[in-house]
């Protein structure tokens, strides 16, 4: 389910129910909460949304594929020259 925060540009906090359903207010989250099994709301602040988004662009960055090139593989005989060397990320490694 997309955030609120990525269509409302505007919106600092919106509250969500244990079913997903998302409101503006944190009374009629509560209203809406006490209809279901599971009866709690979580605050959600665009705050934490851009920090969690920051934090997934990191991770992102540092498990990209990082490229070797021969003259830095050890123990490989001089003069012959070889196709660099991908490094296993969690994203080429099933390939």
């Amino acid at each position: 389910m997309a955030s609120l925060f990525e269509t409302n540009e505007i919106l600092e906090v919106y509250y969500q129910t244990s079913d997903g359903q998302q409101f503006y207010k944190e009374h009629h989250a509560q209203t809406h909460a006490k209809t279901l099994d599971i009866k709690k709301v979580t605050k959600h602040t665009r705050a934490e949304y851009l920090a969690s988004k920051n934090k997934v662009k990191k991770s992102q960055k540092s498990e990209k594929t990082e490229t070797v090139s021969p003259s830095e593989n050890k123990g490989e005989k001089s003069g012959k020259s070889k196709k660099p060397e991908t490094v296993p990320t969690p994203e080429n490694k099933e390939k």
